[in-house]
């Protein structure tokens, strides 16, 4: 299983690391056909040992291995940062006299022995969450959010119509009459669930809904030969919400974000310190799939 060549589970800056990442400075080279796709130190990683542990990925990871080159170089780097970091914790004395099942699971557990001891060096103090907070209010607000009333005239003439008695100063209402549904609920554009209206109001069309004013209308949105015409009934902006409403997520959010940045660190002095190198061109170069 993938978990086995992989003991990070958050690795979403290691992508980030383009000097260790790299090319490498040596050249790959072929031995009865199979081929080195990286370097700890000495030691050779070739595309046999990737090619067999992919084959234990569940189907879907599989397919993605085979067809996707970042899943791939990713798969790649994962597993290379366990082999590394159980080194260095072999290398500073970690192993200790635990007793092992697979070569798999000790180099799992090696690894997981230096990412613990990394980890409890975190310490999370009420100013780094407040400060977390306010760098990043933004993803804790109550969105802007709007009401609309809108009609489906029968065709394009009608469609044409309308607007051009709402473009002579008519109201909505007014140019509209008895045409007009009024959606009853409140619409984010994180939460646009409107029924019947799913497929029309998509991302582009509700971020120009979004810009328009109270009373402002949408002209004509065209979707599979229907036609509408929106109308901003009221709008509310967006507002913050105070700390003490959002403490708890916000405290799980700055610890992740300390923990991750956290592991890319060690990863990053781990890569540089067994001397690391990756063979990017390599790895991807007998995929099945290109």
């Amino acid at each position: 299983m993938m978990e086995e060549g992989i003991f990070l589970k958050s690795f979403a800056g290691l992508v980030a690391l383009a000097v260790i990442f790299g090319t490498g400075n040596g050249k790959a080279f072929c031995e009865d056909k199979d081929y080195v796709v990286a370097r700890i130190g000495d030691e050779n990683i070739l595309f046999s040992e990737i090619e067999k542990l992919a084959g234990n990925l569940d189907w879907h990871y599989k397919e993605n291995f085979d067809k996707s080159k970042d899943w791939r170089l990713d798969f790649v780097k994962k597993y290379l940062a366990k082999l590394a970091l159980a080194k260095r914790a072999a290398r500073e004395g970690l192993a200790g006299d635990a007793a092992y099942g697979t070569e798999g699971e000790r180099q799992g557990e090696l690894a997981d022995r230096l990412k613990k001891r990394r980890l409890s060096k975190i310490k999370l103090t009420e100013d780094d969450i407040r400060k977390y907070y306010g760098e990043n209010k933004e993803r804790y607000q109550i969105r802007e959010k709007i009401k609309i009333s809108y009609i489906k005239p029968q065709d394009r003439k009608r469609a044409e119509e309308i607007v051009a008695k709402l473009n002579k100063g008519e109201s909505f209402r007014q140019a509209a009459g008895a045409e007009i549904v009024e959606v009853d609920n409140w619409i984010s554009k994180d939460a646009p669930f409107v029924p019947d209206l799913q497929e029309v109001l998509s991302h582009d069309v509700l971020e120009e809904i979004f810009e328009l004013g109270v009373g402002a209308n949408s002209g004509i949105v065209e979707s599979k030969d229907e036609f509408y015409i929106f109308n901003v009934d009221e709008k509310e902006p967006a507002k913050d919400r105070p700390f003490s409403e959002v403490a708890e997520q916000v405290r799980f959010a700055c610890s992740k974000k300390m923990m991750d940045e956290a592991m890319e660190d060690l990863i990053e002095e781990t890569f540089s310190g067994e001397g690391v190198v990756i063979y990017e061109d390599k790895i991807i170069e007998n995929m099945p799939v290109k």
